[in-house]
């Protein structure tokens, strides 16, 4: 292995089809999921959120629950 930390890695996908999973899970387990083959950007984020999240989310807490999310997008 090349220890050159400056050497660029070039990659060629065997398969270049791919499914993205958006998900939410709780302390009572997953609340929904979403699979989706285009790029996840801002407003298709917001998309999931309004069209999965919130009413999973409000089936299973009513108004009172928190958010908390990783950094994508």
């Amino acid at each position: 292995m090349d220890k050159n930390p400056n050497k660029e890695l070039k990659c060629s996908p065997k398969n270049r089809q791919k499914v993205h999973i958006w998900g939410s899970i709780s302390v009572r387990g997953v609340l929904t999921c979403h699979t989706f083959r285009c790029n996840l950007d801002g407003p298709y984020y917001v998309s999931i959120i309004d069209d999965y999240l919130l009413p999973a989310a409000r089936h299973q807490f009513g108004q009172h629950w928190r958010l908390q999310q990783d950094n994508d997008p």
